[in-house]
């Protein structure tokens, strides 16, 4: 039986370990806070061990035949230095212990896919994902429990799980095409500007 561990790298990293199509761990671990309780700075270089090697234990403990990834969804620039530090960290683990597959969704993706539409909500989503796996009323617990954290690593694994079936792949070639369509649309503009640059400056 395949064993897919869905990974959402998010303030605080949840995963959650699919087994055939059920859930069967959860869990959280987070990084190291730059400044401790009495106000002194942690070293870059301690985080990402201490983060390392919580992730190490994880995939020690599943063994997962494959990992699937968030994408990092990012606001400051702060934020995105420790998200691609967790992300480096999860690719170079999962090298390291052996694990070949591993699929990467930006968010969007998986909101799409699982959820029905780029703008579901986290409980949506969560409640979208029950008839996907065979014990459901986990899920019910972690909303209840406003845990949405894990209920998105649920969502990642089973989009994992999923990823190559023709009813995931319908949705993939749509985002493709629109991301296609923006992509032109936007050098379409650049190109407009430059013409109206230069009408000006004759």
């Amino acid at each position: 039986m395949t064993k897919i561990l869905g990974i959402d790298p998010g303030n605080t990293t949840a995963y959650a370990l699919l087994e055939g199509d059920k859930v069967t761990a959860i869990g959280t671990v987070s990084m190291l806070p730059a400044t401790g309780k009495k106000g002194k700075k942690t070293s870059p270089a301690l985080r990402l061990h201490t983060y390392m090697n919580q992730i190490m234990r994880i995939f020690a403990a599943y063994r997962p035949d494959k990992i699937s990834i968030e994408e990092p969804y990012i606001k400051h620039r702060e934020s995105a230095k420790s998200m691609d530090m967790k992300l480096a960290i999860l690719l170079v683990v999962a090298e390291a212990v052996g694990i070949k597959e591993v699929s990467l969704f930006n968010p969007n993706a998986v909101k799409i896919t699982m959820g029905g539409h780029g703008n579901a909500e986290k409980e949506h989503l969560a409640r979208a994902c029950k008839t996907r796996i065979s014990n459901p009323e986990l899920l019910d617990n972690l909303i209840q429990d406003k845990r949405f954290d894990e209920t998105d690593a649920v969502a990642i694994a089973i989009l994992g799980a999923l990823e190559h079936t023709p009813e995931i792949q319908v949705y993939f070639e749509e985002l493709a095409g629109k991301r296609a369509k923006a992509k032109e649309l936007r050098k379409k503009e650049r190109e407009a500007k430059k013409l109206a640059l230069m009408g000006v400056t004759k």
